[in-house]
């Protein structure tokens, strides 16, 4: 069959979803293989399950029992009768089987001893028999039975007691019994269940115990594939019932059997017509739904017709004539629901098939589309945290400290006033002397200067100034430094850049400082050359006593030197100018050595730490990509499976 092979070829596709996605401690999954295990049963079992539901006291259990003919299912008029869902099914030889909320399947033929220890029902047989036998009459019975070997101990139970039907009936009906309990199968010898449909029993709908609720919607999500919804005749179709069908059967509600139970308790029979079609209008209003079929099936007066052992005199005073016609309208009920689900049953169990595949694959869409959601998140923070090429890095520190250097060899001619301002006051000091000269002598006497002071000083402020150059490359590399900790430390980097140093000291060469000196040496030996020719000899001795040439003397030290401090001004100036430039180049070249370090001594682990970001996202987007294809086809198996044939 196409369809088999389609829904074999789906499941196995499922199952491959989940070994590739699931970890051995992810749980996620654990539904989605549940539908599944519940998808692969439903296909090895063509079974129609028939589900029961109603509020309670509605008579769902009544309904079972008049169509099995047997008062089998607790009736008692008290909400939680049933409290686990059951399910009746006829077989060759009885048994029971109980399916645990964790998966465990226990059969009575095959553990029968360890089942009624568990749920004491031999126990409770043996008190029953002692109680029995607690008369004379009964112990004299039982002591003929002695006599003739009739085993009468304590653990004997009686010919009609049926162990299975009493452990089946205690747990269906028994909260402690029934907590960690699925479902409860008895398979029955009765000719009155076809071998083609299982009657499903489940607990009243809008229960206050949580556990009930899960129970009925476990067995119309999984296991019932029609529904007969039991509705009793003195509460026809409440608000709470209406919500119930819409929200829990929203899928199955087309399958629907509706049955209006207790008929045979109306006062008037009359009203009967009248009743039927107030709740088909509600249902059919209260729905969305058109022509629904609302079938009324006076259960009470049936079973008791049917099942003999049945020992009540409950509805007696009805006359044979409305007994018969109520005999009538349930048998027409049953022949109403028997053709629906012969004419229905493959359509029924196909539907539910679907469903579940239905609720498999939006289940698996939705964490597959979590994983989609996971991958694209954990790129978006891949890509947040992605880190620059180190060249990227490298190349725009050695930018910033380039351009420290090229600001610093711009305003190099405005740092070094200093140079000008030590020969102002070289020159300040000269005009000083001179002009307190008495003599020429005197004046010649002074005129014993050197530029050692000078150079003293401007070396002490380019020391100064080399200082503060220094510290601002410095303070740069540090602050790379702290950029590159920053930006790569997810690397796992461990280089810094290095402090750089200058030397000072040898700022002004030996051989300039003579240069500079012999200037001022040539200068001022030609102003003592001249005083010395003024002064020098008899006659110009008497003619310096009568002219005084002291003043011309001064005005021509004056011009020399101050010629002279004009020229080394520029000269010094000039050097000074170059010299910083050298010392500048040699910094930013010992600047970008230290970035360089740095940045080549971590290179490795950077890029190791790229080339890992970059395949994680790669990686994400091809998981992304394959799991996106994953969607697709289950989508696709999806839409194959709604188009199969019901």
């Amino acid at each position: 069959m196409v369809e088999k092979a389609l829904y074999e070829e789906f499941i196995e596709y499922i199952h491959d979803i989940l070994s590739y996605y699931e970890s051995k401690a992810d749980h996620k999954y654990s539904d989605i293989k549940k539908d599944i295990s519940v998808l692969e049963d439903k296909l090895r079992d063509e079974t129609l399950y028939l589900g029961v539901v109603g509020s309670f006291s509605s008579g769902k259990s009544t309904f079972i029992n008049s169509v099995i003919h047997k008062n089998l299912l607790p009736t008692d008029a008290v909400q939680g009768t049933t409290v686990a869902s059951s399910i009746l099914r006829r077989a060759d030889h009885d048994d029971l089987e109980i399916t645990y909320i964790d998966g465990t399947v226990k059969r009575y033929s095959q553990c029968a001893s360890e089942l009624l220890e568990k749920y004491h029902i031999r126990e409770s047989f043996a008190e029953y028999d002692e109680v029995e036998r607690s008369t004379i009459w009964d112990r004299f019975i039982s002591w003929i039975k002695s006599l003739f070997g009739v085993n009468t101990s304590k653990g004997e139970t009686y010919p009609n007691t049926n162990e299975r039907i009493e452990l089946f009936k205690r747990i269906i009906a028994t909260e402690d019994m029934a907590k960690d309990i699925q479902y409860v199968t008895l398979f029955y010898q009765n000719d009155n269940i076809p071998y083609n449909i299982a009657m499903v029993d489940t607990p009243g709908t809008g229960s206050l115990n949580k556990r009930h609720n899960t129970v009925t919607k476990n067995a119309i999500d999984n296991i019932c594939d029609a529904i007969v919804v039991v509705i009793p005749y003195d509460e026809p179709v409440s608000e709470e019932l209406l919500n119930y069908i819409n929200i829990n059967l929203e899928h199955q509600k087309k399958n629907c059997i509706f049955v209006v139970t207790k008929v045979e308790l109306l006062g008037d029979k009359e009203e009967m017509p009248r009743l039927i079609r107030v709740i088909k209008k509600r249902l059919e209003n209260g729905l969305g739904m058109e022509n629904i079929q609302v079938i009324p099936m006076p259960t009470l007066i049936y079973l008791k017709i049917v099942d003999h052992e049945m020992q009540t005199t409950f509805l007696d005073n009805i006359s044979e004539a409305d007994r018969a016609e109520l005999i009538r309208i349930y048998e027409e009920g049953i022949a109403v629901i028997n053709e629906m689900l012969s004419v229905k049953r493959i359509e029924y169990i196909n539907n539910k098939v679907i469903n579940i595949c239905e609720r498999v694959g939006e289940k698996l869409s939705l964490n597959l589309s979590n994983i989609i959601n996971n991958y694209e998140e954990q790129n978006r923070q891949l890509k947040s945290q992605k880190v620059r090429t180190p060249e990227v890095f490298r190349d725009k520190a050695l930018e910033d400290v380039a351009k420290i250097g090229d600001r610093y060899q711009q305003q190099i001619a405005g740092d070094i006033g200093f140079v000008n301002i030590s020969l102002a006051a070289f020159r300040s000091e000269i005009e000083r002397v001179v002009d307190g000269s008495n003599t020429s002598y005197e004046l010649f006497e002074y005129l014993e200067v050197n530029l050692n002071d000078v150079f003293y000083n401007i070396n002490f402020e380019i020391a100064r100034l080399l200082t503060e150059l220094l510290d601002g490359f410095n303070k740069k590399l540090y602050e790379l430094s702290e950029n590159f900790k920053r930006e790569y430390e997810r690397c796992g980097v461990t280089c810094r850049a290095k402090s750089i140093t200058v030397d000072a000291d040898d700022f002004y060469e030996e051989e300039f400082i003579g240069e500079c000196e012999s200037m001022l040496q040539e200068r001022i030996n030609f102003a003592k050359y001249t005083i010395m020719s003024d002064t020098c000899g008899l006659i110009k001795k008497v003619k310096a006593f009568f002219s005084n040439p002291l003043t011309k003397h001064k005005e021509l030290v004056l011009v020399e030197l101050s010629a002279v401090i004009d020229e080394l001004s520029i000269i010094i100036t000039d050097y000074t100018i170059e010299q910083m430039k050298q010392k500048l180049s040699l910094m930013s070249m010992n600047a970008e050595k230290s970035i360089l370090d740095m940045v080549d001594g971590d290179r490795k682990v950077i890029v190791r730490h790229i080339n890992a970001t970059n395949r994680s996202i790669k990686g994400n987007k091809k998981n992304k990509n394959l799991t996106q294809a994953h969607i697709d086809r289950l989508n696709e198996y999806i839409m194959l499976i709604k188009e199969l044939p019901v």
